[in-house]
């Protein structure tokens, strides 16, 4: 059963308006109970889940007084359903104590040894930007990229890899970071795949999501040191050729007959085209002003049409809204201290 700690059913109740389209208080937990029963299921051996979950066996079981591996006694259960990863992700968003987060390490490390199926990149996804809100970005990443699961079949996800970039892009703009290295080193993971999943960085979502980095990049450096680095220019002018042939974002590419279900099939998409526009609005007069602002412009209709579906299914507080609001922890060192710390992540 997930560990509820003091004041936790008081602060659920008066923050559920916060968790629109979420799990609503008293049921706040029941995916949760249901990932912890599906993950001890799933942990047992063959023989042991056949003694616990058949009823025939149980009376048995009770007489054997037997326990697991940790120690606890095997009681008789009904067998779980498997968890909605869907639910499960809302869960992980709606964590509103840093001691919930820290209940979730131990978990998303046994779910990568016995349910791994419940790792999918939404999941990791809400657990990297859950993370970054507590400052826990480092731990949750080197957790993460140590995981069997990211290594077989997450490591060149499009999704997680535009996630951390973006939350690269946002410590960019929060810390006024002027370093190219630092932002190529921070990202050194998720950008530079294989030569077998190297279309995954060329599409328009992973290039959106290294421009809005390289924005605020020359953002830093005009209001440091008066103007754009060329580096940082030659990393624009590459990111606009990969770019050529793109021609913005259709919401009817995203269709379903469940609102619910097709706001949450595109809110990512949307998350980074909406940051892009933040990002040159808020930058003043650079090289390539004129082309991001077309850029922008190519994906205004699917922003205006995402955000009328937020109003239709009554969404208050979106992803970019909470990740603009992430504070990151100021560091100040040299490039090579941060590659060497990099290489635990």
């Amino acid at each position: 059963m997930a560990r509820r700690l003091p004041f936790q059913p008081f602060i659920r109740l008066v923050t559920t308006a916060q968790l629109a389209n979420r799990i609503p208080g008293d049921r706040y937990y029941e995916i949760k109970d249901n990932v912890d029963d599906y993950l001890y299921y799933k942990s047992l051996t063959p023989r042991v889940r056949d003694i616990v979950y058949k009823k025939q066996n149980q009376s048995t079981l009770l007489n054997r007084n037997a326990l697991d591996l940790e120690g606890r006694p095997l009681t008789p259960k009904p067998v779980p359903g498997t968890p909605s990863r869907l639910r499960f992700s809302f869960f992980i968003d709606g964590l509103l104590l840093p001691a919930e987060l820290d209940d979730l390490f131990p978990v998303i490390t046994k779910l990568d040894l016995h349910a791994p199926e419940l790792l999918n990149e939404m999941v990791i996804k809400s657990f990297l930007y859950k993370a970054a809100e507590f400052n826990r970005l480092a731990d949750a990443l080197s957790l993460v990229f140590q995981l069997k699961t990211y290594k077989s079949s997450l490591k060149f996800n499009q999704t997680v890899s535009e996630a951390v970039i973006l939350l690269r892009d946002l410590e960019v703009e929060k810390n006024k970071i002027t370093s190219l290295q630092w932002f190529n080193v921070k990202t050194r993971f998720v950008r530079r795949p294989d030569r077998k999943h190297r279309k995954n960085v060329n599409e328009p979502s992973s290039l959106l999501t290294e421009l809005c980095g390289f924005i605020n990049l020359q953002r830093a450096q005009v209001e440091t040191f008066g103007e754009p680095d060329a580096l940082v220019n030659k990393a624009v002018e590459k990111t606009f050729d990969r770019l050529q042939g793109f021609a913005g974002y259709n919401i009817a590419d995203f269709e379903k007959s469940n609102l619910i279900k097709m706001y949450y099939g595109l809110e990512h998409i949307y998350t980074i085209t909406k940051y892009l526009s933040h990002c040159v609005a808020k930058a003043p007069e650079l090289p390539y002003s004129s082309k991001y602002s077309e850029l922008v412009k190519l994906n205004e209709a699917f922003i205006s049409e995402a955000e009328a579906l937020q109003q239709k299914i009554g969404k208050k507080e979106t992803q970019l809204e909470k990740l603009e609001a992430l504070k990151f922890e100021r560091k100040t060192q040299s490039a090579a201290e941060t590659e060497e710390a990099e290489k635990t992540e």
